[in-house]
């Protein structure tokens, strides 16, 4: 789980540390407590170390991920909220193949540890392609309003008796995100 932190190719460490009161901001209000560094393995290695607040929002919240998905006092069972938030497109998509494969694992292995189920928000296509539509245990559904502004919920399944291979040929080769940008998938753009 923590290999989600690396993901963006530049930290090699994380930790935390009592920080120089000269290399903090004053605006943090205990100057003397420890606070969230990583280690940048491309920067000199006697000023390598960032702080949390020099680091970006898509490695922080990478970190977030990786301690919900695996602490053991965590919820089983939780949503991440635009799991794209302040991630480019490679990275959201190896996040959620991430949790998609930390969740079989748990289940399969009847774990006491990690996340048996997570619910997932995304406004980017390349989240759609950590799934396979045709493994009952990932479920997509396209979530929108109807003319009456109630939101209604559709799970997003092939065909009925639609083969993998089948599947491949009728979509011409198109993954799910690029369904989704062509608006072949009902509702996912909602009304444009």
């Amino acid at each position: 789980m923590v290999d989600l932190v690396w993901l963006p190719g530049w930290a090699s460490q994380f930790g935390s540390h009592y920080a120089p009161a000269s290399l903090t901001s004053r605006d943090i209000a205990d100057r003397a407590s420890k606070i969230l560094y990583f280690r940048d393995k491309f920067m000199h290695a006697s000023r390598n170390r960032l702080s949390g607040y020099d680091s970006s929002e898509g490695t922080l919240f990478l970190l977030f991920s990786a301690i919900v998905l695996g602490h053991p006092d965590a919820p089983r069972i939780f949503a991440l909220d635009n799991v794209d938030n302040a991630l480019n497109p490679r990275l959201t998509k190896s996040l959620v193949e991430r949790v998609i494969k930390i969740c079989e694992i748990t289940n399969e292995n009847n774990s006491s540890l990690g996340a048996q189920q997570v619910f997932l928000t995304s406004h980017n296509p390349t989240a759609l392609d950590a799934f396979d539509l045709f493994d009952d245990n990932n479920r997509i559904f396209v979530v929108k309003r109807n003319a009456k502004g109630h939101t209604t919920a559709k799970r997003l399944i092939p065909p009925e008796g639609m083969t993998k291979d089948n599947w491949e040929i009728v979509r011409g080769g198109r993954n799910l995100s690029q369904l989704w940008l062509d608006g072949d998938i009902p509702g996912a753009l909602g009304n444009i």
